[in-house]
């Protein structure tokens, strides 16, 4: 990138007039004058902290420049009927290195949610940018860039559940693995569920919805099987083999359970006199 040394440093006043607010650069997608309010109250009270990024721009009839950085911040100023802005102005900048500066800067004040995020960084995947491209542009990781580009393959009604903070990262991943758009609803309503009982989501609460997935199991999930099978059929081989499986019990007691139901239904059966040899 090169700018110009002369207005790279410093603050400009540039009359509003003659700024477009390009809409498609704007990570926070609609900024209404309501929405900016407070933010207005606080410019007019103690004044502007950072000023807003421009470039020159000839591609709008009646404008010379746009907004880089800073939307929400020329939406106050409009509040306030100001009719200069003070302005950085950046020079000789590509699409992408614009797209970059605006989202950079935008991570750095925290001020987004992660499906706007997302959706900022949708341009360069649909230019063909890698995630570590991705990564490497916005000095980011790139599992953070992973998790915001899945979110995007998601249901937008999964996308609005994670930009309201109802879902976390982790269960991003987690839903995209799930078989079908069913599935996901029906993990997402689990989660809104918990929440609303006050209850804690753990982070394999989206998993457990999903009776087909062939996996390793906690032990809280061993456990809550083995109270279904005793609620069931009352204790048995089974449960014993869960708590065997859970570490509950030794090697030797669950040897014993085999051999005690083999007795029950008399079914011929002796631990194997090289089994604990072979075990070691």
């Amino acid at each position: 990138m090169t700018y110009k040394e002369s207005d790279e440093h410093k603050s400009v006043l540039i009359p509003i007039s003659e700024v477009y607010h390009d809409k498609d650069l704007n990570c926070r997608q609609n900024i209404t004058p309501l929405s900016v309010d407070d933010l207005a109250r606080d410019i007019e009270k103690n004044g502007l902290y950072s000023p807003i990024l421009i470039q020159p721009y000839d591609k709008k009839p009646g404008y010379k420049y746009r907004v880089i950085s800073g939307h929400r911040r020329y939406q106050a100023f409009k509040n306030l009927k100001r009719t200069e802005l003070p302005c950085i102005v950046h020079y000789d900048l590509s699409d992408d290195q614009v797209r970059v500066l605006n989202l950079s800067e935008n991570i750095s004040r925290k001020d987004l949610n992660v499906l706007e995020e997302a959706q900022a960084m949708r341009h360069f995947f649909e230019r063909g940018y890698t995630m570590d491209d991705v990564a490497r542009l916005l000095n980011m990781s790139r599992g953070w860039v992973q998790i915001r580009f899945t979110l995007l393959r998601l249901p937008e009604e999964i996308q609005a559940e994670a930009a309201a903070g109802t879902i976390s990262q982790n269960h991003i991943k987690e839903l995209y693995s799930l078989r079908d758009k069913e599935q996901q609803f029906a993990a997402v309503r689990r989660i809104k569920d918990l929440k609303a009982r006050g209850e804690k989501v753990k982070s394999n609460t989206v998993r457990k919805i999903d009776p087909t997935d062939k996996r390793q199991r906690t032990k809280n999930e061993i456990f809550k099987m083995q109270d279904l099978i005793r609620d069931a059929v009352g204790n048995n081989l089974a449960t014993r083999a869960l708590a065997w499986a859970s570490g509950i019990i030794n090697e030797h007691d669950m040897l014993l359970s085999i051999k005690e139901h083999a007795v029950e239904k008399n079914i011929p059966w002796v631990i194997p006199a090289d089994y604990f040899d072979k075990h070691d």
